[in-house]
């Protein structure tokens, strides 16, 4: 049992919320973005911290309640990228498999989930290592381990528990979990569509299962953001022929808002700062 909590709680935040891991191969001959250069969807965001507002609807007439936060950068280090991403998750009911997690570990539904995650990518932006430390339900958590062919060589502790374990199916090539929330290829037109390969959390076997996503920009319209109306365009990301997700993001490809259907769960863009925390956006107003 513990191998299997340790495997939930693990992909809960490699998933980052969204159910899926993104690995972007996008379509070289739509014109887009090279299959070999990644670079273009993370430029924009070096240096940049952007924090989201998690917002869950029970129902389809239900109101939208926050239910946490969460904050996605990318760092640069001494050998490439390091790429955080830090949840606050305060009411955790529309986490999948969170009741089970909870009542395996003895915890406590009111301690909520803080985790934050530290992916590290070579020059070449190839996966090499991962960090993970915060709670589960009040239970303290930490691993850590490097990445190459095999998979992940992790280590763990929770609690007083303690273990090591390999992911085969986490691999040097797959990039970022909050990518997606994050960012889309910049330079995006009405009318255009790319494919994605992506990881899905198979809940069952708790591993990762490789499907396609199609992703295609339907219209350009002014939508309210946290700096007020803003022209954005709005993207619908499909798998296997059903929509999954809308995103809404400006020409640099910043997602300001995104909207997972099955999960009833939305997440908004209300700043971004520097790693210092400085404000970059929206603009702060002159003294």
């Amino acid at each position: 049992m513990p191998g299997l909590i340790l495997r939930l709680c693990i992909l809960l935040a490699w998933v980052a919320l969204t159910g899926t891991h993104i690995a972007r191969h996008v379509l070289p001959d739509l014109g887009l973005v090279p299959t070999s250069d990644p670079r273009s969807t993370l430029a924009g965001r070096i240096g940049k911290v952007q924090h989201y507002t998690l917002l869950w609807k029970p129902t389809a007439v239900s109101a939208a309640e926050r239910v946490g936060t969460c904050a996605l950068s990318a760092l640069a280090d001494d050998v490439g990228l390091r790429l955080e991403t830090e949840l606050d998750i305060a009411n955790t009911r529309f986490v999948p498999g969170g009741r089970l997690i909870r009542r395996a570990i003895g915890g406590r539904m009111q301690d909520g989930i803080r985790l934050r995650m530290a992916e590290l990518l070579d020059a070449s932006l190839r996966l090499r290592g991962i960090e993970v430390s915060g709670q589960v339900f009040g239970i303290a958590f930490e691993a850590e381990g490097p990445v190459d062919h095999r998979g992940l060589d992790l280590t763990w502790k929770a609690a007083s528990t303690q273990g090591s374990m390999l992911l085969a199916e986490v691999r040097p090539e797959r990039v970022a979990g909050g990518d997606l929330t994050a960012g889309l290829p910049p330079g995006l037109k009405v009318g255009g569509r790319f494919t994605t390969r992506i990881s899905t959390l198979d809940p069952v076997r708790l591993r990762l299962a490789t499907r396609e996503a199609v992703f295609t920009v339907m219209k350009r319209a002014e939508t309210r953001t946290a700096a007020g109306p803003r022209d954005l365009l709005e993207v619908e990301m499909q798998l296997d022929g059903r929509l999954f997700a809308r995103l809404w993001c400006d020409d640099d490809g910043t997602v300001h808002r995104q909207e997972l259907s099955d999960l009833g769960l939305a997440l908004e863009l209300r700043r971004i700062t520097d790693a210092s925390g400085a404000e970059l956006w929206p603009t702060p107003a002159p003294p």
